[in-house]
């Protein structure tokens, strides 16, 4: 049987222990954090300063703030510090009061207008906590018809991270291809694509709206389907309004952004023309839908490195969801 530390070897492994818990909770490792202020405890039971970092740890890892609180009550007889854990306590049943009065000062919720476009939120939030997406700090908020946006469900403080989202629920050119017939006949059939992300987003959302076990249908469903707002889309008289804005400026290049937008759409009819020449059910998608999907995802696309490219699509924290 192993004999017990000394009390002052057991003290400093305590304290190294703690340190080491604070550098994991710092970088964000808040489970290994847990584990080692656990094991700090085992060896200092009574140490306030333990407990206490014990507690900030637990509501790192979002547990309810109230449990929190019921974890410190418990402890504080034992502690030898009674005051710093009864301080504590304090300031988090402040910050429980702050969050309750945030939520009741917000005067509008996720169910402010209804419809049809606050029901696609919602599935799409169930499908990304389903996914792993964490969006406790964050809510949708629709205050109009296709017009959304996004309130702090409760207090964020400086340094928090507002929502992660996993690998697994990333668009990649790789998950469209393995979850979209369509995407798979295209790029199966070595037709040249100069943006080639574009395209297979185009089929990804296409495929997935219609395929309701697709691991993409909420993602695809939550797509805007009036694009009106888009300059992309303007009539030549709407187009006469961008005149003086900075949409008219020269670039370097001598071209202004409606220059531009006017060859990108030459340059997405001649791609589509391809992939149709090349794929002729690509066709189900006609050339307007492919303007509008290419569109749509292009405003919502990532840079990262990534095995094809660099392109992804982050569902929630694209502008499907949060800024469109």
């Amino acid at each position: 049987m192993a004999s017990k530390p000394a009390p002052e070897a057991a003290a400093l492994k305590a304290k190294k222990l703690a340190e080491q818990a604070s550098e994991a909770a710092f970088l964000s490792f808040h489970t290994k954090a847990l584990e080692l202020i656990d094991s700090a405890l085992s060896l200092a039971p009574r140490s306030a300063d333990f407990t206490v970092e014990r507690a900030e740890i637990l509501c790192e890892l979002g547990r309810p703030r109230a449990e929190v609180v019921s974890y410190l009550r418990g402890m504080t007889k034992d502690c030898d510090c009674v005051e710093k854990v009864a301080k504590e306590i304090r300031k988090i049943e402040e910050e429980i009061t702050q969050d309750e009065n945030w939520a009741k000062s917000t005067h509008c919720n996720l169910h402010s207008v209804g419809g049809e476009e606050t029901k696609k939120l919602d599935r799409l939030m169930d499908w990304g906590k389903k996914s792993g997406v964490d969006v406790s700090k964050i809510k949708l908020v629709e205050y109009a018809e296709d017009f959304r946006g996004v309130h702090a469900a409760k207090r964020i403080k400086k340094g928090d991270v507002i929502m992660s989202v996993p690998e697994k629920a990333v668009v990649t050119f790789e998950s469209i291809v393995a979850n979209s017939p369509l995407a798979k006949l295209v790029f199966d059939s070595g037709v040249k694509l100069e943006r080639e992300m574009t395209t297979a987003m185009a089929c990804i959302v296409h495929d997935a709206r219609k395929d309701p076990k697709n691991y993409w249908h909420e993602y695809a469903e939550s797509f805007p389907n009036d694009v009106s707002t888009y300059p992309y889309f303007y009539s030549e008289k709407e187009m006469e309004y961008l005149k003086g804005c900075s949409m008219e400026r020269k670039n370097l290049n001598a071209r202004s952004r409606v220059e531009r937008m006017r060859e990108n759409v030459g340059k997405c009819k001649e791609e589509y023309k391809s992939v149709c020449d090349k794929v002729r059910e690509f066709a189900e998608i006609s050339f307007k839908e492919y303007l509008t999907l290419t569109t749509l995802a292009t405003s919502r696309q990532f840079w990262v490195p990534t095995a094809r490219g660099r392109c992804v699509t982050v569902p929630i924290v694209g502008k499907h969801c949060l800024a469109w």
